[in-house]
């Protein structure tokens, strides 16, 4: 019994020493699982923050849509439209979508068997009596509904893949199309600048014309205006030469008659015409002054005489009235044209020291109004 004893009690020993080992062992495996399982829970919680926890709600696109009817010279006030933008997904476009955070769950995650709220004991599958390890509050649970929400986001990211093989080919349709147009667009666009060019060319040629035209009118109009100036000019003229031819028939018949009356006074000492009491002057033909000012208020003139025609009047006075003297005036043309008579005057004071007359209008002679620089003359 006590070699019996003995032999339990080395057994005992070498278990119990055994256990130890196996114990020291199971520690050292049980931090390596602690620290992967904590590894992996973190590193699990990190990756839920890159998947979407639900995806974006789609929206219309609102987009122009491209022209995809023919380029013809007619206008077109509803062209066709490509139906491209009516499949196109905008809800795949949308960056800020809410991601997953199973920060809230950490627990869960932690959780294996699934337990009874109520005890907290682990449940078990009725069938084979093994405890359950999915289902509500079980860290399978949160597996499912990442895997759930990672499927869903790989199955957008495939379809963006899709849609984005699909806008690439619109792409290279569009800038194939565009490239052919630009082609197009050049050689018209050469063709425009060449007709640009040439209707440049024959505007200024027009403009040209119209000027030389235009020039050609208004010479034609001032040939006109001229001709109609000249003939009016030429009618004028022989109505006034025809009244100058006879007034100077009268003139030459009155000037005779008062040479006859100047010669009889001479004879006799008589005086002709006017203030019996003034003396009158022998005067010869020519110029005699020019007009200085004229008072077309009370018809007067005031001459600037002549030194000879101021000697002609020395013999009848020397300052103050005189016996009236009917001179004539006239205005001088300008170079190359006709002089032009003006009226018929009566002279009535003279002051020698200053060789200025005054004289009166007769304003039944007046032809056209009498101008400072008109000329005198008898």
């Amino acid at each position: 019994m006590g070699k019996l004893l003995k032999v339990l009690v080395v057994f005992l020993l070498l278990f119990t020493i055994g256990a130890l080992v196996m114990g020291i062992l199971l520690f050292n495996k049980r931090e390596i699982l602690k620290g992967r399982t904590q590894k992996l829970e973190r590193a699990f919680i990190a990756l839920a923050t890159t998947i979407e926890s639900e995806s974006a709600q789609p929206q219309a696109a609102l987009y122009p849509a491209k022209d995809i009817s023919e380029c013809t010279a007619q206008s077109l006030d509803n062209p066709e439209r490509s139906d491209f933008w009516d499949k196109y997904k905008t809800n795949l476009e949308i960056q800020d979508v809410p991601k997953m955070d199973l920060t809230p769950k950490k627990i869960q995650l932690m959780q294996y068997f699934r337990v009874d709220p109520a005890t907290g004991v682990p449940l078990r599958n009725p069938e084979d009596g093994t405890r359950l390890t999915d289902g509500e509050g079980t860290m399978q649970q949160v597996l499912n509904d990442v895997i759930k929400k990672s499927n869903e986001q790989l199955a957008r990211l495939n379809e963006t893949r899709q849609q984005l093989t699909e806008i690439r080919e619109e792409l290279v349709r569009t800038v194939s199309e565009l490239n052919d147009r630009k082609s197009t667009l050049r050689q018209r666009l050469r063709e425009i600048v060449e007709l640009r060019d040439q209707v440049s060319r024959l505007e200024s040629r027009i403009r040209d014309l119209e000027n030389e035209v235009e020039n050609l009118k208004q010479e034609k109009r001032e040939l006109e205006t001229q001709i109609t100036d000249l003939r009016g000019t030429i009618d004028r003229l022989e109505k006034e030469k025809a009244q100058l031819d006879e007034k100077n028939k009268q003139l030459t018949k009155e000037n005779d008659d008062l040479r006859k009356g100047v010669k009889g006074q001479q004879a006799t000492g008589g005086i002709i015409g006017g203030d019996p009491t003034l003396p009158i002057a022998r005067i010869e033909r020519g110029d005699k002054g020019s007009v200085v000012s004229v008072n077309d208020t009370w018809n007067f003139l005031v001459l600037k005489l002549s030194d000879r025609f101021v000697e002609e009047l020395r013999g009848v006075t020397v300052e103050g009235p005189i016996s009236p003297v009917e001179l004539y005036v006239r205005r001088p043309g300008a170079e190359g044209a006709d002089e032009k008579f003006v009226t018929k005057i009566r002279l009535i004071h003279v002051s020698q020291a200053q060789k200025l007359g005054v004289a009166d209008i007769l304003i039944d002679w007046k032809q056209v109004p009498v101008q400072t620089g008109d000329v005198v003359f008898f």
